[in-house]
């Protein structure tokens, strides 16, 4: 078994448990979908054990969860030792701005793509994110979309972002003119920057200049 897509089912705690069990010998598993699956805090026990023992993989879905502070950090734990980690899309939960720098400090730098939309980051998480994103250096996407970092956010994660970022989504961050300009200021040195995605903020005719 190498994708495992479960997504939209409400699997309670003790399935996850269950399935824990049955993948515990599974070596190959590669891509896990559990979006919408409406854990928390306990069913996020039963899914460390799967993200632990799935030693193959690449590809994490949790997204539209019931993910908070103290939960997030169970996970990162659980991953960071998937070397061959590729993407984690944790968007639309409730993680926070501390339970994001937890997730920073714990996610192996293999990972290549990253969606955190809307989860309450603020410029407070962006704060801690900017502290460990120089550590991912394969980040290549990464998805910031509603998380009202505004513009302090915004210069934070521009500023600390690594050369090889080629995806970048702020939108509907109220971020405005100060924001654009810090982005203008750091775009030299995101040279393989392909895709910037701001729409649905607060920039005006000044700060598209």
């Amino acid at each position: 078994l190498t994708v495992l897509n479960l997504s939209w089912n409400q699997i309670s705690d003790g399935g996850l448990q269950e399935l824990d069990h049955v993948l515990a010998c599974n070596s190959s598993l590669q891509q896990l979908q559990l979006g919408g699956c409406g854990l928390g805090a306990e069913g996020v026990k039963g899914l460390a054990g799967i993200l632990r023992s799935a030693s193959s993989l690449a590809h994490v879905d949790l997204h539209h969860n019931l993910i908070g502070p103290s939960s997030i950090r169970v996970i990162g734990e659980a991953l960071a030792s998937r070397s061959m980690l590729l993407s984690l899309d944790v968007s639309e939960n409730m993680i926070g701005s501390w339970g994001v720098g937890d997730l920073f400090s714990f996610l192996p730098c293999s990972v290549t793509r990253l969606n955190l939309w809307n989860n309450r980051i603020h410029a407070e998480g962006c704060r801690r994110l900017a502290g460990a994103l120089p550590r991912l250096e394969s980040l290549q996407s990464l998805t910031l979309r509603s998380n009202d970092i505004k513009d302090a956010g915004c210069s934070l994660v521009v500023s600390s972002l690594s050369r090889g970022i080629r995806h970048l989504d702020l939108r509907e961050n109220m971020i405005t003119e100060e924001g654009a300009k810090a982005i203008a200021e750091n775009l030299p040195s995101m040279r393989k920057l392909s895709c910037l995605m701001l729409d649905t903020n607060l920039i005006g005719d000044d700060g598209a200049k």
